[in-house]
């Protein structure tokens, strides 16, 4: 039985899934099991994963009988798991190569439910890695739903909600934790909200392992595609999750007022991206009365002013971050 199940769902993914089960076999700690849920692909993903790599019996082959969407396909891992420890990784990014060890380590070392590291944005068309994801003023911190939620959704240029969780599986079964399968977008922060609302012994650490290909709405450093696109015409089905989430909040729980203040916070600076993306359609008219009734605007200003400052600063950095971690701009690990 492996220690660490990675699951990786995939959608069309033949010409580029190589990058990413290749990071896996890189790594330096061997003892995992990498399951690959294949979303119902219409390529040649299947013949092509069955013909380059049916020797390595810890390449595990799922496919799913309709396509579903990520979110359904990492639950079909999640069951078919039997590592102690869970991670994700998107078909299109890649793993450094000390991630596992390194997340492990962590986690066995101080008795952890969740562990989260930074990410490395990386440019494929300039195949290069353009800056890391965020900044911490220490090594690690505590990940808190209350950080989580500061943290997370437009305009901020990171949001946590885009973490990649390494967590027990143990800790998933016994809270029946899933990701919300009616989402397409936006899954992955309801699933670390749920693991944190359970009280999930999580930390968050600086140093980054892993490779995030840039979604081209996302940088407007990046060229001009990227592999992976997920557009702006989700933040409706971002609204929605979010009020679920405040509805679920039971009002004698644990800093109850709390949450669902972050949470409102949230909605609103959802809405205030949503009136301005309407602004580009057109409707602006509709979109400055929308903009003034949401009580978010002066926040949402702030926002945008503090990621003025912070990519500089992660820019700057960004070449320490390469000789750290050895990624070239050849895109090679």
């Amino acid at each position: 039985m492996a220690s660490v199940s990675v699951l990786m769902a995939a959608f069309n993914a033949e010409h580029f899934i190589d990058e990413a089960i290749e990071s896996v076999l890189l790594q330096t700690y061997q003892d995992w099991e990498l399951i690959i849920i294949d979303d119902c692909s219409t390529d040649g993903v299947r013949d092509h994963i069955s013909a380059k790599y049916s020797e390595e019996p810890r390449i595990k082959y799922r496919r799913l009988d309709r396509n579903s969407g990520p979110a359904a396909a990492r639950n079909v891992g999640i069951e078919c798991a039997q590592g102690t420890w869970l991670t994700i990784l998107d078909s299109d990014d890649r793993y450094l190569p000390g991630r596992l060890a390194a997340l492990l380590s962590a986690g066995e070392g101080d008795d952890l439910d969740l562990i989260c590291d930074n990410q490395l944005y990386y440019d494929s068309n300039q195949a290069k890695v353009v800056q890391p994801g965020f900044v911490l003023k220490s090594g690690r911190v505590a990940l808190t739903t209350e950080l989580l939620l500061r943290n997370d959704g437009p305009p901020l240029r990171f949001s946590f909600g885009a973490l990649k969780p390494f967590c027990r599986r143990d800790f998933l079964m016994r809270h029946h934790i899933r990701y919300p399968e009616d989402l397409r977008v936006g899954e992955d922060f309801v699933f670390l909200f749920e693991m944190l609302i359970r009280k999930a012994r999580a930390i968050l650490i600086a140093e980054p392992y892993y490779l995030y290909t840039i979604p081209i709405v996302r940088a407007q450093l990046a060229s001009s595609k990227t592999r992976t696109n997920y557009g702006i015409g989700n933040l409706e089905s971002l609204i929605a999750a979010n009020a679920k989430l405040l509805g679920d909040i039971a009002a004698d729980a644990p800093n109850a007022a709390e949450l669902k203040s972050l949470l409102n916070v949230r909605d609103r600076r959802l809405r205030c991206s949503l009136a301005l993306r309407d602004m580009g359609g057109g409707g602006v008219l509709v979109s400055a009365r929308r903009l003034l009734e949401e009580a978010a605007w002066g926040r949402f200003a702030f926002d945008k002013l503090r990621n003025v400052f912070q990519r500089s600063h992660v820019v700057r950095g960004a070449a320490r971050e390469r000789r750290i971690t050895g990624v070239h701009c050849d895109g090679h690990l």
